[in-house]
This record gives structure tokens, C-alpha cells and sequence, in this order.
């Protein structure tokens, strides 16, 4: 027994060993991917009662129109999916929004998320992930990454579930620094930015009630050298609230907070909100 169990946290272990080498070599190549901090965790909260081959997932949407001295245009729309087999699950996450008042835009972003975790009911689970990510206010013309986790299931039990995941990925950045308040040369109007980074996560789960539950996250992200001490915190805390079978109601924060950003704007953001999902 403990032969098969050593066999099998090497074959784990030989996985993300094996992206570090497959992601690695990609920083010096000009064109490839970038970060954005999701709770992708989300599309497996209740795993004891997914069966295998199922697909599960869920559809958000909206669209605000109001007319006073002037236009405001808001629309979201969001979707998620889970793909479930006999070890692993395939998850894919998506969502763009855009605020317009007149002719200028207050909130034009959005985010492509594509994740394989492997042995997802296992004590200790390799994943792998790519992203997409754009935020035209902040000025970030894009941002991709690629990369590797291990996610270690702390304790996990009918009221309870605590995980943490550590991993290494591939950041490709390009800011736009003219959405800035100073000077800029048109030369030096885009700033490119390619890093291989450290990715830590901290996941706690509590069951409050038979329809709802509490979850906060923490993810820490930072580069492995002299620029350690500049990292990327991310808290979130999320409150579900099942209505129906299919009907559910979100209270969230998320927070990011960036020691050193790319181009001179806020280190710190954060976003409260609220929101009916519907559960397929």
C-alpha cells in the first residue's frame, strides 16, 4: 500500500515537474501568456455530489440602459463551466463587462480562463491553466499566462473544506501608459513586461446553513528574485446563498493590492458585489 501511494504523489509530483521544464524555456519567447488572480474553485464547491462525465456550470448576464443628460450603457455577462470525469475535470471561465457614459468608457474588462486538474477528489492534485485577461481602464491591453499548480487538500468534511496550492506560471503583460495623467512619449507608449512567477493560494470553506456558504481565498504571487518583496495579495470572500435548484444569490469582495504596478496607478482595488446566478 504505501508503495502505490509513493507511486502515485511521484506521478503528481513528475507533472508539475514536467510543466516547470514544458513553461520555463517560453520567457524568452516574444509572444505567449499572462495572470489574472480567479477563484476558479468556485465550479467544484459541492464535489461529493458531482458524478463523473457530468457537466456543470453556470450563466450570468445583464444589460442597463438609462437616459438623463446622458447615456449610460452598462452590460455584463458571465459564464462558467465544469466538466467532470472519473479523476479529473476540466473548468473554463469567462466574463466581460462594459460600462459607457456619453462616449467615454468607465469599465471595459474582462477575462478567459481555461484549467485541467487532475485527481480533483484526491488529497493532493496537479492542475494546469492558461489565461487571458484585458482591462482597458487600468490600461492593460492584455495579459497572458500559462503555468502549474499542486493543491494540497488540508481537510475537507460536510461542513468544512481547507485547501492550499502553490505552482509556477508565465506572465506576458502589455500596459498602455497613456491612460496615465502625465507626459508620455509615443515611443514609450506601451510597456511589455514577460516574468516567470511564484503562485501561492489559500482556500477556507464553511457551510452555514443547509442553502449557503462562506468562502474566503488569498492568493500571493511573486517573481523569484530581487523583486520578491514586491508581490501581488489578492484576498476574496464570497457568500452563496442557494434560492432554488437552479437559482442562486452572490454577495462578494474581491481585493488586489500590487506593491509595485507595472504603469504609476492605485496599488489597491477592490470590487463589492451582488448578483443572481443561474445553475444549470
Amino acid at each position: 500500500m504505501d508503495n502505490m501511494i509513493s507511486s502515485r504523489l511521484a506521478k503528481k509530483i513528475y507533472a508539475v515537474l514536467f510543466s516547470v521544464f514544458l513553461w520555463g524555456p517560453v520567457a524568452i519567447l516574444p509572444e505567449m501568456a499572462d495572470a489574472q488572480i480567479l477563484d476558479v474553485d468556485q465550479l467544484t464547491l459541492h464535489i461529493d455530489s458531482i458524478h463523473q462525465h457530468q457537466l456543470y456550470g453556470n450563466i450570468k448576464a445583464g444589460l442597463d440602459l438609462n437616459e438623463s443628460q446622458t447615456h449610460v450603457l452598462h452590460f455584463t455577462s458571465s459564464s462558467s463551466a465544469s466538466y467532470f470525469m472519473k479523476k479529473d475535470v476540466l473548468m473554463l471561465l469567462a466574463q466581460f463587462g462594459l460600462t459607457r457614459t456619453g462616449k467615454t468608457n468607465v469599465w471595459d474588462a474582462g477575462y478567459t480562463h481555461l484549467r485541467y486538474r487532475m485527481d480533483y477528489n484526491q488529497k493532493i492534485s496537479p492542475e494546469f491553466y492558461a489565461q487571458y485577461q484585458y482591462d482597458g481602464i487600468l490600461g492593460m491591453k492584455s495579459r497572458w499566462l500559462a503555468g502549474s499548480n499542486l493543491r494540497f487538500e488540508l481537510k475537507r468534511d460536510s461542513l468544512t473544506m481547507i485547501y492550499l496550492s502553490g505552482g509556477i506560471f508565465y506572465e506576458r503583460e502589455k500596459w498602455n501608459t497613456g491612460v496615465v495623467n502625465t507626459a508620455v512619449n509615443p515611443a514609450d507608449q506601451y510597456i511589455l513586461r514577460n516574468k516567470i512567477k511564484i503562485n501561492s493560494s489559500f482556500k477556507f470553506t464553511r457551510r452555514i446553513t443547509d442553502n449557503s456558504d462562506f468562502v474566503f481565498i488569498n492568493y500571493l504571487q511573486f517573481v523569484p528574485d530581487k523583486d520578491i518583496i514586491y508581490p501581488r495579495i489578492a484576498p476574496s470572500m464570497q457568500l452563496d446563498i442557494q434560492m432554488s435548484k437552479h437559482l442562486q444569490f452572490q454577495v462578494a469582495f474581491d481585493g488586489l493590492y500590487d506593491f509595485r504596478p507595472v504603469i504609476p496607478i492605485d496599488r489597491f482595488y477592490y470590487s463589492i458585489t451582488n448578483q443572481l446566478v443561474y445553475n444549470l
